[in-house]
Parts: C-alpha cells; structure tokens; sequence
C-alpha cells in the first residue's frame, strides 16, 4: 500500500522544513511526498531543492491557488492508494501516525473513501491550544455549518477522485469543503478516536477578518453547488465566524477553544 502526502507552498519558508521533515520521517514504507509551490519568492524553492532527492515529484512555478496545486500533484502521484493534503504551516504528530493508521486503510475503502483523526491546534510556539476529535456521527450534525472534519491529515482514497473529480479551483477557501460535500451523500468518514494525526498552525490567513467573510461565502456556495440547503442564517451571513474572531481576539485561542466545545456538546 502507497500514501502519498501533497504538501501546497506558497512564500513558506519558515515553516516548510518542519512540515517536510515530519512526513519523511515517517516509519511506514512507501510514503511518497509531492510539493506543489505556487512560485515562492521568498526561498521557499531554495528549500524544497535541499529536499529535492528524497521527494517523489515538486514542482514550482505559478499556479490558481491551493487547490490548483494540489490538483497538479494529484495529477503527478500515480500508483497510490491513499492521498493527504498538509499545508506548509501543517505537520503530523509524530514518525508512527502513518503507521498506526495502516491497519484501518487497508479495510477502509470502499465503505469509507475519508479517513481523518484528531488534529492538535497549536500557536506560533508550537504549544497545543486544542485537540479536535470528534466522531462523525456528531461532526456530521454541523456539516452544512462549517467543515468539522479537520483536513490536516484526512486521508482520501484514490478512487474518490476517480468517482468525484478534483478540487474545486474556483475556490479560494473551501475547496476541501466542497470535497467533502461531494463524498458525504456516497460514503460516511471514518473516524479513528484517539490517534492524532496532524498538528494545525493557528495565527494564518483564516483569522483575518476579510479571509472570515470570504470563508462564509464560499461555504454558502460550496453547498449551493452540491444541492444543499443552506445553513442557518445566522451562520449563513457570517456571524458565528465574527463572533469566534472577535472571541479569539479578547479572550486568547485557548480559552476561545474552550467555548467551541460547550457548543459541540450541544
């Protein structure tokens, strides 16, 4: 069995080794890493060619966005059977996650083209703020509010993008969204408690007021494109994000979190 990881780059210099240097030293065998770079400026490729000998493809030069590189790797991965989509900023936990999730995808597909774990949410230090695990009997419940399967580390079969076709470039935000909406009404996620898979950067484009509002209408859109009714209007018109930045802002992330999980109980 083949995991590929896809790595999308843009100007990440900082963090782009860190991410790198995760996946390869993975335990598994045959995980291959694509990096998809939409033509850094910064000597982001200067660091993907320190790495060049150990990647199975890269590439750098202009491209649509994060979900047109990941489409430009997809296109390049050949011979895989599962596919992860980490961002610079993302990196897994540690060198056994692949590992320990083998035994799950070798029976997963085809009742189950989503596998995901738990992600840690970490700040710029690296100290984890949260961990999000929740099942997908639960998550499901919020599906047309926000994606509650965390993407760092959900692990997509191959055939879900023979079946479904590749992410949506028309989208800046929610393409993984989108995706996810396209699968859910075929097969339901699997959800593997208690193994963390991935650890997620806050501090990024996402918590920029005009990146919220943006978010908000690609959401309301990505549903519209599947046939979905949409959300709540409170959550359709963007309030909830507000609410959660302006939260994050005058309380901190880690007690922000705390109040996201009261709401989930619910």
């Amino acid at each position: 069995m083949r995991i590929a990881v896809i790595v999308a780059t843009y100007n990440a210099r900082r963090n782009l080794a860190r991410c790198l240097d995760s996946v390869l030293a993975q335990t598994a065998p045959a995980v291959d890493v694509l990096v998809s770079d939409g033509g850094s400026t910064d000597g982001t490729q200067a660091v993907i060619e320190r790495y060049a000998d150990r990647l199975a493809w890269w590439r750098s030069g202009p491209d649509g966005g994060i979900y047109d590189a990941w489409n430009r790797a997809l296109a390049a991965r050949g011979g895989v059977d599962w596919v992860c989509f980490l961002g610079a900023d993302d990196a897994l936990c540690d060198p056994t996650v692949v590992e320990r999730l083998l035994p799950v995808l070798r029976t997963a597909a085809p009742a189950h083209r989503l596998v995901y774990g738990d992600v840690e949410v970490t700040d710029q230090d690296g100290r984890v703020l949260a961990v999000l695990s929740e099942p997908w009997a639960r998550a499901r419940r919020r599906i047309r509010h926000t994606l509650t399967i965390p993407h760092p580390g959900l692990m997509h079969h191959r055939s879900l993008f023979d079946l479904r076709g590749p992410f949506d470039p028309a989208f800046a935000m929610a393409g993984d969204y989108e995706m996810v909406l396209r699968e859910i009404p075929h097969t339901a996620p699997l959800h593997v408690s208690g193994l963390r898979v991935a650890r997620w950067q806050e501090g990024g484009v996402t918590t920029r007021l005009s990146a919220v509002r943006r978010a908000t209408r690609e959401r309301n859109a990505a549903l519209a494109k599947n046939g979905l009714p949409p959300a709540p209007w409170f959550l359709r018109s963007g309030a909830q994000d507000l609410i959660r930045l302006s939260l994050r802002q005058l309380v901190g992330e880690r007690a922000m979190r705390a109040v996201q999980r009261l709401y989930r109980r619910f």
